[in-house]
């Protein structure tokens, strides 16, 4: 048990309440709150942190969505077009994950804490970020591990199917409260619906939270919404007569009943 005191407490409440010269007493939860001396008084065991003048105490933020596989990246990414984007990371995702080492994935986990974020969303497209987060996670930051699945190549279905589950079920080992193993299925335009189905089944079967990348871009909003665009003339460089596996709202369709995270989501209209 513990006791913090501040100048200022930001509970964060509806009404944005702020408590001046109060403390707290907590375990893993907030106790109670009131005058340090009487919660001194009140819970004697309790250890008290000390802070310095003029703390300022707030709950630690949450980045929902973040891509450490990625971390090396500086200059590599084309960012702008998104099309133009997307490519350069279908280029640079191997070169990128292989750069990014475990010292370099944990520096930007430290970055985040110290901007006062407590709990990441971490999208894991290999697994290569498994032990860094799991370090973390052992230094008291929570994480909430997305094991990603993507694939639109109906013939590597299986094949999707058994990568994905083999990092997902190593992630399952380490399960516990700062280390929280999900799914995230990468989005409408590169995750075929036996993909999707498979995986969303899982999240449901073991009331799992899921994330997914929803109409980012103006190119995706278009192929799915027409079928047409900058993404089928790049679709076609893969495969004859591309179409979409879904329409925007069949797509939002497969996540009922599941605790889901729609990123982005530039292009949703109100009424889907």
């Amino acid at each position: 048990m513990f006791i913090a005191a501040a100048r200022y407490l930001f509970l964060c409440d509806e009404d944005f309440t702020i408590l001046e010269n109060q403390a707290f007493v907590f375990e893993d939860k907030i106790l109670e709150l009131g005058e340090l001396d009487n919660l001194r008084k009140k819970y004697p065991k309790a250890k008290i942190i000390k802070t310095p003048k003029n703390s300022v105490i707030l709950p630690a933020f949450i980045n929902p969505h973040t891509h450490l596989e990625f971390s090396a990246n500086s200059t590599t990414l084309h960012f702008g077009e998104f099309l133009i984007w997307l490519k350069s990371i279908i280029n640079s995702r191997s070169m990128l994950n292989t750069q990014a080492k475990e010292e370099l994935i944990l520096q930007s986990i430290k970055k985040m804490q110290k901007s006062g974020i407590g709990t990441i969303g971490e999208i894991s497209s290999f697994g290569s970020d498994l032990d860094p987060c799991l370090k973390a996670s052992q230094k008291g930051v929570r994480i909430v591990f997305f094991n990603e699945i993507l694939g639109t190549n109906e013939n590597q279905v299986e094949d999707k199917k058994q990568e994905f589950l083999k990092r997902f079920e190593n992630s399952l080992k380490f399960k516990n409260d700062f280390f929280i193993p999900a799914i995230s299925i990468h989005s409408p335009y590169s995750t075929h619906p036996s993909l999707a189905h498979f995986a969303l089944d899982l999240a449901k079967k073991q009331n799992l939270l899921v994330s997914t990348h929803f109409l980012e871009s103006k190119a995706e909003n278009i192929w799915l919404r027409e079928s047409k665009g900058g993404f089928k003339k790049w679709l076609e460089n893969f495969t004859l007569h591309p179409k979409p596996f879904y329409t925007p709202k069949d797509f939002a369709k497969l996540f009922k009943g599941v605790r889901t995270l729609f990123t982005h989501c530039v292009y949703l209209k109100e009424y889907e």
